[in-house]
């Protein structure tokens, strides 16, 4: 796949809890990839080890990212760079639970017509930028 490749999800494709319970995995990298109408609910929920993940794609209409990375214990940084989100149906609870987590860096964040954002933050007492 050339450096310049683009892969793209669509139609209802159901990734909650892909990478449940991980133990090994430590780092993320999502590139290039447009979700639409995508079921990314707890895509990474309790990856234990967890500790950085870098997301430069574009995820809409009707996704749901909601507790995305809920109970990553061990996750320190995350990185939205070029990271385009639109018609997004929830992202509440997204990084809930995440207590080691103390940057969150956002570069080129568009976001527009979210309807529920609730509580992204929640129990990120370790959050410093």
């Amino acid at each position: 796949m050339k450096s310049d490749s683009k892969i793209t999800l669509l139609s209802s494709i159901k990734m909650n809890k892909m990478f449940f319970g991980c133990l090994s995995l430590r780092k993320l990298n999502i590139f290039k990839i447009y979700f639409e109408n995508i079921n990314m609910k707890n895509f990474l929920y309790k990856c234990k080890g967890l500790e950085e993940v870098i997301f430069s794609c574009v995820i809409g209409n009707n996704a749901d990212i909601s507790y995305m990375f809920y109970q990553c214990k061990s996750l320190k940084k995350v990185i939205f760079s070029d990271f385009i989100i639109n018609n997004i149906t929830d992202m509440s609870k997204m990084l809930c639970g995440c207590s080691s987590l103390d940057e969150v860096v956002f570069f080129h964040f568009k976001a527009k017509n979210i309807i529920y954002m609730n509580n992204m933050f929640e129990e990120c007492n370790s959050l410093k930028k």
